[in-house]
């Protein structure tokens, strides 16, 4: 059987507390320990990737199932949304060797085996929310648990890549706040010449705030509130 590994980080980097995905669709709540879902429907994809980060489980489905939309229960827990996917799918459960639950293979009904499985979260992405304590306990627990199942070389090689990708995120993020540091900087002295123009040079300042606008769109505002 062979696996198409596709991350699907619909919501990977956005997280509340409750963890939220496609903004009101469906959330979890970690002091519930229950899944609330809206009256919309739900692409299977949506919420497979959906539990699995949030249930830490190792999650596959078939890729005819993507798309395809179905209508829950509004408020359910990790039992009940198990019994739903058996109720409703083929479900295919895996345990370790002591009986601990760790992944879950999603198929149409009827069928025990498909051509191709897509992974619902690539784990690297699932390593990095843990990290960041994006999720929750149990999930973080059941991942951990999944990672001993690999062996030695392969568990180093996905903690490296975790610890990398924060890394990356963490210096794309120092960039994004300097550089916004900066334009506030520049906008700031270009705010007191304008001020000064206005008074001095009407027409100069005229069309430099044409010029400036739209950099920075509430240049002409600030310069308005400034006070000498």
């Amino acid at each position: 059987m062979k696996t198409v590994i596709l991350s699907f980080a619909l919501f990977i980097f956005g997280f509340q507390s409750c963890l939220a995905n496609n903004a009101s669709a469906i959330r979890f709540d970690a002091l519930e320990q229950k899944y609330h879902l809206s009256d919309e429907k739900i692409t299977a994809h949506q919420l497979l990737s959906f539990f699995g980060l949030t249930s830490g489980l190792e999650v596959r489905f078939a890729p005819s199932l993507a798309q395809q939309t179905y209508e829950l229960p509004q408020k359910l827990t990790e039992t009940e949304l198990l019994r739903w996917l058996a109720n409703t799918f083929s479900s295919i459960q895996t345990y370790n060797q002591q009986q601990q639950l760790i992944s879950l293979t999603v198929l149409p009904k009827g069928q025990v085996q498909s051509e191709s499985l897509i992974l619902a979260n690539d784990p690297v992405n699932e390593g990095k929310a843990h990290k960041l304590k994006q999720t929750n306990k149990t999930a973080k627990e059941r991942f951990q648990l999944r990672l001993k199942e690999f062996d030695q070389q392969l568990q180093a090689q996905i903690k490296q890549q975790i610890e990398r990708s924060i890394h990356r995120e963490e210096k794309l993020q120092y960039q994004k706040e300097q550089q916004a540091l900066r334009n506030a900087q520049e906008q700031s002295v270009l705010t007191d010449k304008l001020r000064r123009l206005k008074v001095h040079d009407p027409e100069l300042y005229t069309r430099l705030l044409e010029i400036n606008q739209g950099r920075y769109p509430d240049l002409e505002s600030e310069i308005l509130s400034s006070k000498d």
